[in-house]
């Protein structure tokens, strides 16, 4: 510890200086002025103004005032008695957009204000760059114009069809992005086009409002601007018409299964329930002919998203939905039709069948040969033939 002293010591000596600052003399001049100090009593203090804080508490007050004000005004404070305001009730504000849907998430049973998904076409993926139609089922109720269109029109000559009103188009499901003013073709209008124009009294070429109570809604997107809708009407202007569906005793609706001229009566309600959702489980079980006939059916039908949905999803040559149907279908549409007809001239629906267990060969008459190939999934599929 010794050692340690000596050596702070002689490492400090030299930097301190033997020099006295802090004097006697020094001392006395301080303890002097302390006492003077003490003689002369506490010092007052020169009061300082600070504006800005003062004119930041000037408008806080202000502001609290006409707050105040305003509160006390809404309350009926300073009214006359007998005179204040009865209290106002806040009006709801209605959501935006509630029927507007984005093409590309749409799903089939998802629910759209009073309607329920019922199919979606493959184009729905590719929007809005290709066409794409999606149904919808429920009931709704829609105000508008009834057009009777003259016999010379360009669309629909001699039919009524129906504009909807801005406030009817709010009530119906619409895609995202687009402007849209679509007229609306009543998929029964054949069956019920004496009883319409007899409840709406229209003459060929006028035009009346309306309503129109629809339970199903075919929306139709198309690139080119023609927005032609399609929907199942129940009643004009309040008065029932003759639908496509039929209640039973239950209530339950019940879809009357068409006609088909090629497919048979066992599978009519399989090809119609399929060429609503696609659902290939239905096409389980089904025997090579009879997907053949469902393909060639929906063709005649020109019913493209079914007869894609029918072809063999792993043929290297198969193009895109979007191709197929913007560009493919429509320019083979004329061979297609061509060799459909020669194919019931030539007794189509009884073809020869040459199966095997993943693959089989259809030949109609002598000349006309068709190849169809298990799925993954082990359900037919016709192997796409427009090389």
């Amino acid at each position: 510890m010794d050692e340690n002293l000596r050596n702070l010591k002689h490492n400090l000596d030299p930097v301190i200086s033997p020099k006295k600052y802090f004097t006697e003399r020094e001392k006395q001049r301080i303890r002097s002025e302390i006492a003077q100090l003490k003689r002369m009593g506490p010092v007052k203090r020169k009061r300082k103004f600070y504006i800005p804080e003062m004119l930041t508490a000037i408008t806080v007050c202000v502001f609290l005032a006409l707050i105040g004000g305003i509160v006390g005004k809404e309350a009926g404070l300073f009214t006359k008695e007998g005179s204040a305001k009865p209290p106002q009730t806040a009006t709801p504000v209605k959501e935006k957009n509630e029927n507007m849907f984005d093409p590309e998430e749409l799903k089939q049973g998802e629910k759209i204000l009073n309607f329920e998904v019922k199919k979606i076409e493959f184009g729905a993926k590719h929007f809005p760059a290709a066409s794409f139609t999606a149904i919808f089922n429920g009931k709704v109720t829609l105000s508008g114009e009834l057009e009777y269109v003259d016999a010379s029109g360009e669309h629909f000559p001699g039919e009524i069809v129906f504009h909807p009103s801005k406030e009817a188009l709010e009530k119906l499901p619409q895609p995202k992005g687009i402007q849209r003013s679509p007229i609306i073709y009543f998929n029964n209008f054949l069956d019920n086009q004496e009883q319409i124009r007899e409840v709406t009294g229209l003459k060929e070429g006028e035009k009346a409002e309306a309503t129109v109570t629809l339970n199903q809604y075919h929306l139709m997107y198309n690139k080119i601007p023609e927005n032609v809708d399609y929907g199942n009407v129940t009643e004009v202007n309040g008065h029932p018409v003759k639908v496509l569906y039929v209640g039973g005793n239950t209530g339950v609706a019940e879809e009357v299964i068409p006609e088909y001229d090629l497919v048979p009566e066992h599978l009519a309600e399989a090809y119609h329930q399929y060429s609503q959702d696609w659902d290939t489980g239905r096409l389980k079980g089904l025997e090579p002919q009879d997907i053949f006939l469902m393909f060639w059916q929906a063709v005649d039908l020109g019913d493209k998203a079914t007869v894609y949905s029918l072809l063999h999803p792993s043929a290297t040559t198969l193009p895109s939905y979007q191709e197929f149907a913007d560009r493919v279908y429509d320019s083979k549409a004329k061979e297609f039709q061509t060799l459909l007809y020669k194919m019931k001239e030539e007794g189509m629906k009884d073809p020869t069948v040459m199966a095997e267990e993943d693959s089989a060969n259809l030949r109609v008459g002598d000349k006309l040969f068709f190849e169809l190939r298990k799925d993954e999934d082990g359900v037919w599929r016709m192997v796409y033939l427009l090389e």
